[in-house]
């Protein structure tokens, strides 16, 4: 688990937020899902913002499994999370969780076309974390009660 990366509409006003990692390592915690560890470690994600979110996820996913290459985790599974934040309002929130050998294993993609995003209105890095989690607790929680 990394600090939250922190995308601004300029690309040069990114930041890492460490307490959301932790809110959501909390949360993987007390759900009992996996076993984590937070790293201090911040992720550095290439590309630029575009207009199409979907180019970004993809970009910023690949960053994050090069990254894994040449830092392996100490765990099978690593988890980073984006929020995209325009100057005017949150824009969208990404997750990914990455395997040992650079894979995905695991993305989540949320702007305004989806509910949870929509029925939040995220204003906040905070508000971002909360409903990341809301996607996780239904996503990961769901699954790991179904299986």
């Amino acid at each position: 688990m990394f600090p939250a990366y922190v995308r601004g509409e300029q690309g040069t006003d990114a930041v890492y937020d460490a307490d959301a990692a932790q809110a959501i390592a909390g949360f993987i915690d007390e759900e009992g899902l996996a076993t984590v560890t937070v790293s201090d470690g911040e992720v550095p994600i290439a590309g630029p913002w575009h207009m199409n979110q979907a180019q970004m996820l993809a970009e910023s996913a690949a960053s994050f499994g090069g990254y894994l290459q040449d830092n392996p985790a100490e765990s099978d599974y690593a988890l980073l999370a984006e929020y995209l934040i325009g100057p005017r309002a949150v824009m969208g929130i990404h997750c990914y969780v990455i395997d040992g050998d650079g894979r995905i294993a695991y993305v989540v993609l949320l702007n305004s076309h989806h509910s949870p995003f929509s029925e939040a209105d995220p204003q906040t890095v905070e508000d971002c974390t909360e409903v990341l989690l809301s996607v996780l607790r239904e996503d990961l929680v769901q699954q790991a009660d179904d299986g």
